[in-house]
């Protein structure tokens, strides 16, 4: 059998921030400023995905840097009598599958200030508005007409949107989730959602992991409590183009990171999947069952490879890589009948 690359074997790792809020909405920072915070930490690929503003930000482009186009879109319940800290909500993101496409998908004039007005175009207006309503039904809709114009759609931070799993479970169509959300972290809410995501995969949703920071720079980059450079995704595309990267985003060509050790190969040979990475303290591979094999290192010698023979019961298999200093690398979920087991 010859060895299949879960990971692909051609290419390069261009390090990416998939969610950032500029100052034409909420965030602190122009996207030239980002851009240029970003590329300096070594970052070849950013999404200022600012509120409800879909804006092509190919004027920052340059030979070493991707700017992605996508914005981030809202469903909020009625108002809670307590208040706005104790309003669920639902955030996702849609990323677009052009650079210079930004006709908004689900547009809603409610979900604008006099501010962000300022930023729209109006040719980029539907002329049909969107009514949002807070349900899991309005919700896979908005995700399904997003699919039929050609994103690529993202569910974010449940933690901080205050959603359980009687509400999100019940979504269907989202192509990733975000596993980790830098931004709600720092501030000390619980956005390492690697619980939620195994939740959807154990409910049959199919969808990748990403890591992102969601940052809006209200402190200053070198704060300790910064919403940035936290969170990010490793893309395995053949070359910058904005369509490479793109579609490896949509084939879950990338894997999400907090910081942990890189993963360098993900590959599977007569049933037996192999992970190699840099210098890590433990591999494990987590499957729908209980059980979740792993390689821990010992003695002050660090891991750098596990592998696994499966046996088909898995239902699916993802990897996390945990470095000296906690952080880690997370897989996506590969399923047992797309591996042709």
């Amino acid at each position: 059998m010859a060895i299949k690359y879960l990971l692909p074997e051609n290419g390069n790792f261009y390090k990416a921030n998939l969610h950032a809020h500029s100052n034409l909405s909420d965030g602190r920072l122009s996207p030239a400023e980002m851009k240029a915070a970003y590329k300096e930490r070594g970052y070849s690929v950013l999404c200022i995905t600012d509120h409800e503003l879909l804006i092509n930000h190919a004027d920052l482009n340059d030979p070493d840097f991707l700017m992605l186009t996508g914005y981030e879109l809202s469903v909020t319940e009625p108002a809670d009598p307590r208040g706005w800290p104790f309003t669920k909500t639902c955030h996702m993101n849609f990323y677009s599958p052009r650079q210079d496409y930004t006709k908004y998908v689900c547009f809603s004039p409610d979900h604008y200030n006099d501010h962000m007005r300022e930023s729209l175009n109006e040719a980029d207006i539907p002329e049909e508005t969107y009514k949002r309503t807070y349900t899991p039904e309005c919700i896979t809709e908005m995700v399904r007409l997003a699919h039929e114009a050609g994103f690529l759609c993202s569910y974010n931070h449940p933690d901080w949107s205050l959603e359980t799993d009687a509400q999100y479970l019940k979504y269907k169509g989202f192509d990733m989730m975000e596993l980790h959300n830098h931004g709600c972290a720092v501030v000390g809410l619980d956005e390492d959602n690697a619980w939620v995501y195994d939740q959807m995969l154990r409910a049959g949703r199919r969808l990748a992991a990403s890591a992102t920071d969601d940052n809006h720079n209200g402190l200053p980059i070198d704060h300790p409590q910064t919403g940035s450079f936290g969170g990010y995704v490793w893309i395995k595309a053949p070359s910058l183009d904005y369509e490479d990267i793109w579609n490896a985003l949509r084939y879950g060509d990338f894997y999400a990171c907090t910081g942990g050790p890189e993963i360098e190969s993900l590959t599977l040979e007569d049933g037996v999947v192999t992970l190699k990475c840099a210098p890590a303290r433990q591999i494990s591979m987590q499957t729908a069952r209980r059980i979740a094999p792993s390689v821990r290192s010992t003695d002050d010698a660090p891991v750098t490879e596990f592998s696994y023979e499966l046996t088909g019961e898995e239902e699916y298999i993802r990897f996390t890589v945990t470095g000296t200093d906690g952080h880690r690398s997370q897989t996506r979920a590969y399923f047992i009948d797309e591996l042709g087991l």
